[in-house]
């Protein structure tokens, strides 16, 4: 049934928002981690590089949010109209 291909889809893209939002905060923790360093003292090139990859990932994971925000908009769209159809 077409409705329960709908449902699914809202489902997983409920997952890629959490799974987003899981990505982000554990990315924003690695920035706060590798920032923690004395203003005084120079950062060492790998925690320079860490704080790269991590902000690296807080962009992977916003542009997953926005996809998967779509993506439930359309689900969201789509069964609106299958509901509308069958009443």
């Amino acid at each position: 049934m077409q409705i329960d291909r709908n449902i699914s889809a809202y489902q997983t893209s409920l997952a890629g928002i959490q799974k987003a939002e899981q990505q982000m905060s554990n990315a924003a923790r690695d920035v706060a981690a590798s920032s923690a360093t004395s203003p005084d003292t120079e950062r060492p090139v790998q925690a320079s590089q860490d704080m790269n990859q991590s902000l690296i990932k807080q962009q992977e994971a916003k542009l997953q949010f926005e996809a998967s925000a779509k993506a439930l908009e359309a689900s969201d769209e789509t069964l609106g109209s299958l509901i509308d159809i069958r009443v």
